[in-house]
């Protein structure tokens, strides 16, 4: 079953092995949410983050649980500049 990380990497023709790299993300993370293994939603908001930030997308659109993503977009916002 594909997943919303699997379908946005592949329509960017961007490789497992540059996602991993470009979001400093585990390869066996990266490998077990791309393939569904482990559910995306469970995942800590960091994870998310560099995934959908390597993407150039929004958290949001890796993760259906919105309330969890809103939740943790405004402990983002109030992180300093260099984390984002």
């Amino acid at each position: 079953m594909a997943t919303k990380l699997h379908d946005l990497r592949n329509s960017r023709e961007v490789t497992l092995v540059e996602l991993t790299r470009v979001s400093a993300v585990a390869e066996s993370t990266v490998n077990t949410l791309d393939s569904g293994k482990r559910d995306i939603s469970r995942a800590s908001f960091d994870t998310v983050y560099r995934l959908a930030k390597a993407l150039g997308v929004r958290p949001e659109a890796l993760v259906e649980d919105l309330p969890k993503v809103k939740k943790a977009q405004k402990r983002v916002r109030a992180l300093p500049e260099k984390f984002k």
